[in-house]
């Protein structure tokens, strides 16, 4: 496949609580992806983009291990140099308390 450059991000999401801090379940990001080498980052709050992990030769749905404690908004964001496709994904949280300033 051509080398590209590419990458595609989430909207940064506060799931409509943006007063409460959230939690990820470990287990709790399944995306639906097409691609030989796709690596996939969390941003959290005003941070910078943390690797997550890097799925090679895929095809259909994998679990993401996305465990974040503590965070007011969160933001994916899906890599490549080769060419990928992404069909869906899909971040399940928990709203907790309120935010503490």
């Amino acid at each position: 496949a051509r080398e590209v450059n590419s990458h595609w991000t989430t909207p940064y999401d506060e799931f409509n609580y943006p007063q409460y801090q959230k939690t990820t379940n470990k287990r709790g990001c399944v995306t639906d992806i097409n691609g030989t080498s796709v690596t996939i980052s969390t941003k959290i709050d005003n941070g910078d983009f943390e690797d997550i992990v890097t799925h090679e030769n895929i095809a259909g749905y994998v679990v993401n291990r996305i465990k974040k404690k503590k965070w007011k908004g969160i933001q994916l964001k899906f890599s490549s140099n080769k060419p990928f496709e992404l069909y869906s994904s899909t971040l399940e949280s928990y709203v907790g308390g309120y935010i503490k300033r």
